[in-house]
């Protein structure tokens, strides 16, 4: 993975050149290194290293687990800012417009009121709705009534798990990391664990996300400023959008500036 935070720098020096092998070697002839951690299923390494503020890696709630099933989907490429599609990872107002092919109900619009929690890496937010996250083909289906619990946890600036809550004590757990590739085009990694329906073909899991990820790939291809203004009282703002307004005011306390594109 091409960002990610907590480890550390070190620089490796030349040996001394065989065509000049008694000439010091100048002090601009050197590597730096980065040292690197796997976690997830993806390799993480950090670029700007504090020791005074280390910062640790994300978690993900029941990789480790016993009983659930790790899964990687293949990387997936996205024409915009890493703050966008990350943005629209946490959006909760978008599934009866965006994914209605895929797992949403068209008909069922009502974000609920919900009310994210500052962290020391970001915020959570526990959302419930009767949005159903069965795959619009299943003839599975909740119980009537069935209130579903999501439960975000956004690891600024760009590290997002969103935690499902099936009926009884099945879960999905959806890592949604993405890794800038340059200022307007990103690479989102998304690991996955689950406890349940363990029989099904990891490639049927990879296409099924995959098809969501084209759904969401759209709409941060074509959103516009393409940056990502933390300047609240440049765009207008609705009590569905509580997630993105804590993910803005993170950033701005973490320093970034009026308009966050990296």
């Amino acid at each position: 993975m091409a960002y990610a935070l907590g480890k550390m720098v070190a620089a490796t020096v030349f040996p001394p050149a065989p065509t000049s092998p008694y000439q010091p070697v100048p002090a601009k002839l050197n590597l730096i290194n980065y040292a690197v951690e796997e976690r997830f299923g993806l390799i993480w390494t950090c670029l700007a290293f504090d020791p005074e503020n280390p910062v640790p890696l994300p978690t993900m709630p029941h990789w480790d687990d016993d009983g659930f099933q790790q899964i990687n989907c293949p990387a997936f490429e996205v024409n915009g800012f890493a703050g966008r599609q990350v943005e629209g990872f946490l959006d909760v107002a978008h599934f009866a417009w965006i994914h209605t092919s895929t797992f949403a109900d068209p008909n069922n619009q009502q974000v609920p009121a919900y009310q994210p929690q500052e962290t020391g890496f970001g915020f959570v937010a526990d959302y419930w709705s009767s949005v159903s996250n069965y795959p619009a083909s299943s003839d599975v289906q909740a119980p009537e009534g069935f209130e579903w619990l999501r439960h975000f946890e956004m690891h600024l600036p760009f590290t997002a798990t969103l935690t499902i809550h099936f009926p009884g004590d099945s879960r999905l757990v959806i890592m949604n990391a993405a890794s800038p590739v340059s200022s307007r085009v990103t690479r989102m990694f998304a690991p996955i664990a689950r406890n349940f329906d363990l029989h099904i073909p990891v490639e049927d899991v990879h296409a099924f996300n995959l098809r969501i990820f084209e759904e969401d790939r759209l709409m941060v291809e074509t959103q516009r400023p393409e940056s990502l203004p933390l300047d609240l009282t440049l765009e207008a703002h609705i009590p569905a959008d509580r997630s993105s307004i804590a993910y803005r005011r993170g950033l701005k306390k973490m320093g970034f500036g009026e308009f966050f594109l990296v």
